[in-house]
């Protein structure tokens, strides 16, 4: 098989989708039980970010145009998200993970009080 070959085959994007899901499980891993290296928020939308993006290569080489699509959307929702992570201070992921059902509750309850009202809700 040649090197065209094997890169148009896809086998490289899945030994390099294996590979960086295996390197994020050890980071997360040696973080978890050590307490020591990089903690989860500091890498883990940047790796999802990159395995969306593999995915998205895999799929155009396979051309399976929904799965190519959808996964740039999550590699440019996951890199954005964080981004703006990065950007608010004193944001951590695990903390805007933990405050998001609260976020939702209040927005609904907002919508509702405008619903009762028969006012329009301000943007």
């Amino acid at each position: 098989m040649s090197i065209e070959a094997l890169y148009a085959s896809g086998i490289v994007v899945d030994f390099a989708l294996l590979f960086t899901a295996l390197e994020l499980a050890a980071l997360w891993a040696y973080h978890h039980f050590t307490g020591r290296g990089l903690a989860p928020d500091d890498y883990l939308l940047n790796g999802l970010a990159g395995l969306c993006l593999m995915v998205s290569l895999r799929a155009a080489l396979a051309s399976c145009w929904v799965l190519m699509a959808t996964g740039l959307i999550a590699a440019g929702m996951a890199h954005f998200l964080d981004l703006y992570l990065r950007a608010t201070p004193g944001s951590r992921l695990t903390g805007f993970l933990r405050t998001l059902p609260a976020q939702c509750e209040q927005g609904r309850a907002e919508s509702d009080k405008y619903a009762a009202e028969g006012a329009v809700q301000p943007l």
